[in-house]
C-alpha cells in the first residue's frame, strides 16, 4: 500500500498447474473382428468387437452398431482407459442380416470433441448372416460312353453335381449309397469348387457295391457355419443306376422280307431281331453272307420297344452267295459286355441268291416285205431266250413312243418266249420299241430289257413324209451368189428317213445346162448338187424336190426354201459409176503429213469389199497396210489412208480392184470420174529476201507516224502469214493495225504506223508462214536493214557564243 514494489511470481507454491488443449482428438486406429472360426462372419451367439486406439487420453466413448443397416437388438459394451478402448456386443437373432457397421462418438480430457469414426482402418469387417444356406440345383450322372450317364459300372465315375445360393465352408460333407448300402470305398470321394458356389463330388463304382439306385446326402454350412438342411435328392430328375450283371439275350431269329422269308436277293433286307435279358443299348452286329463279312456296312438299328433290337442290312451285289450269318456284340445300359452271340434261337435261316437272270437273245421283226417296217395290219413279233427258265414275263409294246392300240400276246415256257401284236391305223408312228419285265423262280429281277441283241428294228409308218427343212446355198462367197463354175446345193430334212430324192434345178426360169445332179445323204437328210455353167440364165435359182419315205408314201413336191436362203446365179462383171478423190484439209485437194485422204467409189451393183492401191508422187504410200474401208450405203464404199511424212511429194494417185458378190471381177479403175484429185505436200516454205526498212528520211530510223515495213519472198503459195513486230524490245503499241500486202507473186509486205506509246529501240520481228497444204514454215527473224524507232526529243546539253 505504500507503493512498495514486490518481486515478480512465475511459480505455485502447491504443485498445482493447468494446460490449455485446443485440439480434436483422432483415433489412430480402428479395427472389427468376430470371435466365429471366420473372423469376417458372424451367426447368432458370437460376439463382435470393435477395438480403437486414440492419439490421446480420451473419455469413454460412446459406441453405436447397426446390422445391415438396423440397430442391433443387444446393448454394447464399451471398455478401457486412456488411449485403448474396445466396444463389444453378441449377434443376437433378432439382427439383421448384413454388414455390421459402427458410429464411435469421443472427446479427449479437456472436452475436445474428436470427428465421429464410421470406418475402421485396416480393412476388416464383420458380415451377420442368420441365414441357412440351401442348394438351387442338385444333379447326379455317371461318365458312363458311350452308354447313358443313368447307369454305371465298376469302375465307372458317379458325379453330384450342386449349386449352393451362397458360398459355403469348404468341403461340403457328401454320403453317397449304391442299392441302399453303403459304397465300398466311402473314403475316395473327391470335392471339387470349380467355380463359384458350384461344387461336385465323386467317386469309382466298385465291384463290392451293391446294385441298384445310387443315393446320396449333402451336409454342407455357409461362410457364417449357419448348418443348411441336408438335401437327398436331386432338383432335375437325373439319376444313376449300379449295374455289375452281364446281360444276355434271351431269343433270336434271322428273317428276310422275301417270300419265303428263308431267301433273299439284292432287293431284299435281312433282319435280325434280339430280345435281352435288361434294356440294352445299341449291339453292334457283323453279318456274313456265303461265309464272308457282307460289303454293306450301312447296318440300321431300331429299338422297337423294352428290350428288343432289330439290326437290318440290304444284301448287295458284291455279298458271297449262301447262307447268312451273324455275330452280336452287346451291352447293357451301365456298359457291361454280354457274351458275343452267334445263334438264333428259333431255327430260322436266310439264304442269299444273288443271281440276275439275263436274256441271251432278243429279236424283233414285221411280216412286211421289209420286216424292218410295219404298216396298218402287219404283225410285229418280238422274240427272246433267257438264261434261265422265268415266270411269265410282262412285255409292254409302244409305236413311236405310244403305247399301241392293240393287246399283246406272250407265249412260252422256260427260257424261250415270243411277244406279238398286230399293227393299227390309230398306232403312232414311229420306231416300235418294247419293255421286257422279267423275273427268275427265285423272284431275282432281271435288268428291264429293252433293245434287241442282233440289230433288227422295226418302223411303223403310216404317215406320208414331208420335209422339215429345205435351204439352197452355193460354195461362192456369199453363199447367196454363184457364178459359172460355182456349186449350187439344196439340203433337205425329211420328217422320217427317204428314199434317195428327186431334184430339178432351173437358173433365171430355165432349165440349167447341168443335167448331172449328185446326191448324197441318208435317212432324212439329203443334199443334191450341181456346177453353174456360163450357158445358164441369170437371175434365181429355183427346184422342185419329189420325195417317198422307206416305206414307199410320197410327200407332196416341194419348190421352197424353210429358213428364206437364196442363191442366185450372176455371169456379169461388175462397173464402177462413179469414183473420186478428196482430203479432209479445208482444201480438200491438198493434204500434207497426217491428212486423211479418201476415195469414194459406187459399183453398178453390190460388191464384196475393193482393194484400193495408193500412190503418191508416183512412189506407194508409206503405210499401206492401214487402209481403212467402209460400206457407207448399198453399192458405195471409201478406201482411207492417213498420210505420212515418209510418202513422196506429189498428185495422189490409185488402183481400186473389185468383184461383186457372185465372184466376177471387174476391171481395175485407177482413175476418178468427177476430176477431184488430191496433191500430198510436205515441203515446208522458206523465206528470201527479207528486209526492214522506215519512210522515215533516214529509212533506218523511225518516229512517231513513220511507216515501219517488212518485206519477204516464200518459197511457194502460202495460207497463212503472221509477222509480230517489237521497238525496243516490247510489243508495238498497235499491233492490230498491221496491214499486209501481197505485191507481187509469193512476195509481200507488212507494215505498221509507229505510236508514240511505242518503246525506244530497235525494232524487231518474227515472220511464221504457212503454204497452201498446212505446212508450217520456221519462224524468221533476221533480215536486211534495220530501223530503231526514236520518240525522245533531243536537247542542247551546251551552248556558247564568242567573239
Amino acid at each position: 500500500l505504500a507503493t512498495n514494489d514486490g518481486t515478480n511470481v512465475t511459480a505455485v507454491t502447491n504443485g498445482t498447474s493447468v494446460t490449455f488443449d485446443k485440439t480434436a482428438p483422432t483415433l489412430t486406429s480402428v479395427s472389427i473382428a468376430s470371435n466365429n472360426s471366420t473372423t469376417t462372419r458372424s451367426k447368432v451367439g458370437d460376439e463382435i468387437t470393435l477395438s480403437f486406439t486414440a492419439n490421446e487420453n480420451i473419455q469413454t466413448p460412446v459406441v453405436t452398431y447397426k446390422s445391415g443397416g438396423n440397430n442391433i437388438s443387444t446393448a454394447d459394451v464399451v471398455a478401457g482407459s486412456g488411449t485403448t478402448w474396445t466396444a463389444k456386443y453378441t449377434a443376437n437373432s433378432s439382427d439383421t442380416n448384413g454388414n455390421v457397421t459402427f458410429t464411435i462418438s469421443f472427446d479427449d480430457l479437456p472436452g475436445n470433441s474428436g470427428t465421429n469414426v464410421t470406418a475402421v482402418t485396416n480393412g476388416t469387417s464383420v458380415t451377420f448372416d442368420k441365414t441357412a444356406p440351401t442348394l438351387s440345383s442338385v444333379s447326379i450322372a455317371s461318365n458312363n460312353s458311350p452308354g447313358p450317364t443313368t447307369h454305371a459300372k465298376v469302375g465307372h465315375e458317379v458325379i453330384l453335381s450342386f449349386t449352393a445360393g451362397e458360398a459355403i465352408k469348404a468341403n461340403p460333407t457328401v454320403v453317397f449309397q449304391s442299392g441302399g448300402a453303403a459304397i465300398t470305398n466311402s473314403g475316395a470321394i473327391t470335392y471339387a469348387n470349380p467355380s463359384g458356389n458350384n461344387w461336385t463330388a465323386k467317386y469309382t463304382a466298385h465291384t463290392n457295391d451293391t446294385a441298384g439306385a445310387v443315393t446320396f446326402s449333402i451336409d454342407f454350412d455357409d461362410l457364417a457355419g449357419n448348418d443348411g438342411v441336408d438335401v437327398t435328392a436331386v432338383t432335375d430328375g437325373t439319376s444313376v443306376t449300379f449295374d455289375k450283371t452281364v446281360p444276355t439275350l434271351s431269343s433270336l431269329s434271322l428273317v428276310s422280307n422275301n417270300n419265303p422269308s428263308t431267301l433273299a436277293n439284292t432287293d431284299d433286307s435281312v433282319t435280325l431281331t434280339v430280345v435281352g435279358s435288361e434294356v440294352l443299348q445299341q449291339p453292334t452286329v457283323v453279318f456274313s453272307s456265303g461265309g464272308n463279312v457282307v460289303a454293306d456296312s450301312s447296318i440300321t438299328y431300331a429299338n422297337p420297344s423294352g428290350n428288343t433290337w432289330t439290326a437290318r442290312y440290304e444284301p448287295e451285289s458284291g455279298d458271297t452267295e449262301g447262307n447268312i450269318t451273324f455275330s452280336i456284340d452287346f451291352d447293357d445300359l451301365a456298359g457291361n459286355d454280354g457274351v458275343d452271340v452267334t445263334a438264333v434261337t428259333d431255327g430260322t435261316s436266310v439264304t442269299f441268291d444273288k443271281t440276275v437272270p439275263t436274256l441271251t437273245s432278243v429279236s424283233i421283226a414285221s411280216d412286211n416285205s421289209t420286216t424292218t417296217l410295219a404298216k396298218v395290219g402287219d404283225e410285229i413279233t418280238l422274240s427272246f431266250t433267257a438264261s434261265e427258265s422265268l415266270h411269265t414275263p410282262v412285255v409292254t409294246f409302244q409305236s413311236g413312243g405310244n403305247n399301241i392300240s392293240t393287246a399283246d400276246v406272250v407265249a412260252g415256257s422256260g427260257t424261250s418266249w415270243t411277244a406279238k401284236y398286230t399293227a393299227n391305223s390309230s398306232d403312232t408312228n414311229g420306231a416300235v420299241t418294247f419293255t421286257i419285265a422279267f423275273e427268275d423262280l427265285a423272284t431275282n429281277d432281271g435288268t428291264n430289257v429293252t433293245a434287241v441283241t442282233n440289230g433288227t428294228s422295226v418302223t411303223f409308218d403310216n404317215t406320208a413324209p414331208t420335209l422339215t427343212s429345205a435351204s439352197i446355198t452355193s460354195d461362192n462367197s456369199p453363199a447367196t451368189h454363184a457364178n459359172p463354175g460355182d456349186v449350187v446345193t439344196v439340203t433337205l430334212a425329211a420328217s422320217v428317213a427317204i428314199s434317195q430324192p428327186v431334184v430339178t434345178f432351173k437358173s433365171g426360169g430355165n432349165a440349167v445346162s447341168d443335167g448331172s445332179i449328185t446326191y448324197a445323204g441318208s435317212g432324212a437328210n439329203w443334199t443334191a448338187a450341181y456346177t453353174a455353167g456360163a450357158s445358164d440364165t441369170e437371175g434365181a435359182v429355183s427346184f422342185t424336190i419329189a420325195y417317198s419315205d422307206l416305206a414307199g408314201n410320197a410327200g407332196t413336191n416341194v419348190t421352197s426354201v424353210t429358213n428364206a436362203s437364196s442363191v442366185t446365179f450372176d455371169k456379169t462383171a461388175p462397173t464402177l459409176t462413179s469414183a473420186s478423190i478428196a482430203s479432209d484439209y479445208s482444201t480438200n485437194t491438198l493434204a500434207s503429213t497426217n491428212d486423211e485422204i479418201t476415195v469414194t467409189l459406187t459399183a453398178s451393183e453390190v460388191i464384196a469389199q475393193p482393194t484400193v492401191t495408193f500412190l503418191s508422187g508416183g512412189n506407194p504410200i508409206t503405210n499401206a497396210g492401214a487402209i481403212t474401208y467402209n460400206n457407207t450405203s448399198g453399192n458405195t464404199w471409201t478406201a482411207a489412208y492417213t498420210a505420212h511424212t515418209n510418202d513422196t511429194d506429189g498428185a495422189v494417185s490409185f488402183t481400186i480392184s473389185y468383184s461383186d458378190l457372185a465372184g466376177n471381177t471387174g476391171t481395175n479403175v485407177t482413175s476418178v470420174t468427177n476430176a477431184s484429185s488430191v496433191t500430198f505436200d510436205k515441203t515446208v516454205p522458206t523465206l528470201s529476201g527479207v528486209g526492214i526498212v522506215s519512210n522515215n528520211p533516214t529509212d533506218t530510223l523511225s518516229i512517231v507516224n513513220d511507216v515501219v515495213t517488212v518485206t519477204f519472198t516464200s518459197s511457194e503459195a502460202i495460207a497463212t502469214k503472221v509477222v509480230t513486230f517489237l521497238s525496243g524490245g516490247d510489243p508495238i503499241t498497235n499491233a492490230g493495225a498491221i496491214t499486209y500486202n501481197n505485191t507481187s507473186g509469193n512476195t509481200w509486205t507488212a507494215a505498221y504506223t509507229a505510236h508514240t506509246n511505242d518503246t525506244d529501240g530497235v525494232v524487231t520481228y518474227s515472220i511464221v508462214v504457212g503454204d497452201l497444204a498446212g505446212n508450217p514454215g520456221t519462224a524468221v527473224t533476221t533480215g536486211s536493214g534495220s530501223v530503231t524507232f526514236d520518240n525522245t526529243a533531243p536537247t542542247l546539253t551546251s551552248a556558247s557564243i564568242t567573239s
